[in-house]
């Protein structure tokens, strides 16, 4: 009798059970004379199943089966599972460890190779369950990272903190921090696009500004809070240059002299804006996240949820620095 998780693609030259067992090649047709999944014939018999299993299969795909089974095996073996009586927590755990760099075989490829396997074992009847059923296996394509993205309530509380520390530090940067978030919330253009924006793309009409956008001849409004917190930052810009806005040219949100080593003027990086995010979530006792949502997907939608809003953002509704939201 074998041990749990010996089981192995060679044929056993243990003694038969009793009992007739079927003859090589009638493997269609086999039963399992007892229910012994250990024994030296149930062996023979899977062994026999899994040859007659890849014969009807391109060279190729034979290999590639093969590979999947031997990888299977050399974990029931490791974990001392026999093949024939393994559960889906034992698939589960299979697939939660495996590694690409095991085989040549992605994973995904090699529990398909398995799950075929066990269909042909069980519809023969050589094993009495399919241990796969019912388990998920991954798809194979890469899984794409999780942009974390705060919440529509966390944005507008980020907004509302870099306008007041515009005011209170009075600073280029600082009024250029309220400027880069205040118009990301607002005008649904993040960056990188937002940062690839120049001072000409500002348009001044009827005392109101306009964002002309890069991709079309469309404006965007920055009216209200948006517009204060842009022009109080090109004042300061402007102060700096001595000239007015619309007379500067260059990116519209730039880096400031004490930022570059007395340069300045620099179009804003997406790495400078995560430094910004962060640091102004940290003032907040936020979580570091390096994305805001819009403001406008604060309005229901179709499903009566409100877009962008998460769990985390609960505590913020009653903080008391949520006006940004109807302004």
């Amino acid at each position: 009798m074998h041990e749990a998780g010996a089981l192995a693609l060679t044929p056993t030259t243990a003694a038969p059970m009793s009992g007739p067992v079927p003859e090589r090649g009638s493997a269609g047709d086999a039963h399992l004379p007892f229910a012994d999944p250990q024994s030296a014939a149930t062996l023979d018999l899977t062994v026999q199943a899994t040859a007659d299993w890849l014969a009807d299969r391109p060279d190729h795909a034979r290999a590639a089966h093969l590979e999947g089974i031997r990888s299977w095996l050399s974990h029931c073996q490791k974990t001392h599972v026999n093949p024939l009586t393994a559960t889906p927590w034992d698939v589960i755990y299979w697939v939660s460890t495996s590694k690409r760099s095991e085989t040549s075989m992605p994973p995904a490829k090699r529990a398909a190779s398995v799950r075929l396997w066990y269909a042909h074992l069980v519809q023969h009847r050589v094993c009495v369950r399919d241990p796969t059923q019912g388990v998920q296996f991954p798809s194979g394509e890469p899984a794409r990272p999780r942009v974390r993205v705060h919440g529509v309530l966390a944005s507008a509380v980020l907004v509302d903190y870099a306008d007041a520390r515009a005011s209170d530090d009075g600073s280029e940067g600082a009024w250029r921090d309220a400027a880069l978030v205040a118009m990301w919330f607002y005008t649904e253009i993040a960056p990188p696009p937002l940062l690839a924006y120049e001072l000409s793309a500002l348009r001044l009409t009827v005392g109101e500004l306009w964002l002309v956008k890069a991709d079309s001849s469309d404006r965007v409004p920055l009216s209200g809070h948006a517009d204060r917190l842009v022009r109080g930052y090109l004042e300061r810009r402007s102060a700096r240059l001595g000239r007015h806005w619309e007379q500067l040219r260059g990116p519209l949100l730039a880096t400031t002299p004490a930022e570059e080593g007395g340069t300045g003027d620099l179009p804003l990086t997406s790495a400078r804006v995560l430094i910004i995010v962060r640091a102004l979530a940290e003032h907040c006792g936020l979580p570091h996240r390096p994305r805001l949502s819009a403001g406008c997907a604060a309005l229901p939608g179709q499903d009566g949820r409100v877009g962008g809003y998460e769990e985390n953002d609960a505590g913020l509704v009653a903080s008391g620095r949520l006006s940004v939201i109807t302004r």
